[in-house]
């Protein structure tokens, strides 16, 4: 069986870095300054921008549900984490292995957040900054955790292994 770990590591390894960079160019450009808007409202009735990069300061899950729940969440990351690098030894299978990167990356991404951002480790916020209309604003991480979702969605209705066999072995 041919695992897919480095491979998964190393596009892990480039999504987190590109998902820093732009939490990052978001603390220093956007954090006391007002939103940059792409696309603003298509009509006179719309009151929300279409696309605009805004600083927001999430302590909670996706949508920021569990706000108060910090801690908690960050353990669950670190657990998430740390079972998709143990797991992502045994993929054998190209897109399983792309659905494991994905996943790993927004997970680490937002981890390293809650790590790093005030008020201190494991209670930290995590950077969001797309806001696309009324939807709830989200990161370049959390785009991540999105394909991977409906990665392993795809995969899962196809009945593929992880490890690379075919269903009727």
């Amino acid at each position: 069986m041919k695992s897919y770990a480095a491979r998964i590591y190393s596009a892990a390894v480039i999504l987190i870095a590109i998902d820093q960079v732009l939490k990052t160019w978001v603390l220093y450009q956007l954090k006391d300054s007002e939103p940059i808007v792409l696309i603003g409202p298509l009509t006179d009735q719309m009151i929300a921008n279409t696309f605009q990069f805004v600083f927001v300061a999430n302590t909670g899950a996706a949508f920021g549900f569990g706000s108060n729940m910090t801690v908690l969440i960050s353990v669950i990351a670190v657990a998430v984490v740390i079972g998709l690098l143990r797991w992502s030894r045994k993929i054998g299978d190209p897109i399983w292995a792309t659905a494991i990167s994905l996943l790993l990356a927004g997970a680490a991404g937002n981890l390293i957040d809650r790590i790093i951002q005030p008020p201190g480790p494991l209670r930290g916020y995590v950077v969001d900054f797309i806001s696309i209309g009324r939807f709830p604003v989200f990161n370049f991480a959390d785009i991540c955790i999105t394909f991977a979702a409906i990665t392993l969605i795809f995969v899962t209705l196809t009945k593929r292994i992880p490890e690379g066999r075919n269903v009727s072995e």
